[in-house]
């Protein structure tokens, strides 16, 4: 991923957008936002949209971050497979960067 910015405050309903490093600018929403806990992204595809949710999980050990990504609709199985090994690839970057983020706002 080479940027993602949201147009608004960090709330439900707020809107950006997702640069990857090869391919198209994506729009996404907050879809889904429950305070301190989870959030989750929908982004529109082609017949598709591409759910990406993330959750913390506070223990007396540590705060776990959780990261899943769901396709649902018609082509699905298609966006899986064709977007799916890429999001692999970006996948410890990207979960760096948030460690990075969350450490910081400590």
């Amino acid at each position: 991923m080479s940027d993602a910015y949201l147009e608004s405050p960090f709330a439900l309903g707020a809107r950006g957008k997702l640069t990857p490093r090869k391919g198209r600018v994506s729009t996404f929403k907050i879809s889904q936002l429950i305070p301190s806990k989870s959030y989750t992204f929908t982004i529109n595809l082609p017949l598709c949209s591409l759910n990406v949710h993330r959750y913390l999980n506070v223990q007396s050990d540590g705060t776990y971050f959780t990261h899943e990504i769901a396709f649902q609709g018609l082509l699905a199985f298609l966006f899986g497979q064709i977007l799916g090994r890429q999001f692999q690839a970006v996948l410890p970057s990207v979960m760096q960067n948030v460690k990075q983020i969350a450490e910081l706002r400590q």
